[in-house]
């Protein structure tokens, strides 16, 4: 058994290097399978790129499912009779407020299990980004914060107000 090699703690994998401590190089490094192995400045750049774009992805998908969640909610509580808050344009407004008598509804099964798919896949998504994370890459790392940072800034520009303003006290809201 050879342990020359543990002070700076790579690992072979096969034809590419993992790091196990904080590097820089990008060069001659696999990206969660030894199949994405970055050999070039091009497989360098294009790696790059999919990772950012994979974060703006993952937060798209949040997105989708707070807008898909919404709509849900929206169609329960028109069927249902519930109060619901629409803004000028006849749109319902960004979180549907229901009256405190209706209490949570049953969501119907075509649409949770559209609600189970969206949210495998995100958490799927999250966890690989995880792993981009975990390879200590500072250029991996820096994609997977620029891709988060730009996909927040597109897909959650609103923000809910009313939720700012609740008070602790439920029976006051």
């Amino acid at each position: 058994m050879d342990h020359h090699n543990h002070g700076d703690m790579d690992m072979d994998m096969g034809t590419c290097k993992m790091d196990m401590l904080w590097n820089w190089s990008i060069t001659d490094r696999c990206v969660v399978f030894e199949s994405w192995h970055i050999t070039t400045f091009t497989s360098a750049i294009f790696s790059l790129l999919t990772i950012t774009l994979l974060a703006v992805l993952f937060e798209w998908l949040r997105w989708r499912m707070r807008v898909a969640d919404a709509a849900i909610a929206a169609s329960l509580a028109i069927a249902y009779n519930v109060d619901v808050n629409f803004n000028e344009g006849g749109d319902v407004e960004e979180n549907v407020t229901v009256n405190r008598r209706a209490g949570k509804l049953l969501v119907p099964k075509h649409q949770q299990i559209q609600r189970s798919l969206l949210y495998a896949v995100s958490a799927a998504l999250s966890f690989f980004l995880m792993l981009v994370f975990m390879t200590y890459n500072a250029p991996l790392i820096a994609a997977v914060i620029l891709g988060a940072g730009v996909g927040h800034y597109v897909f959650h520009r609103e923000i809910d107000v009313a939720s700012l303003n609740q008070s602790s006290v439920g029976c006051h809201l």
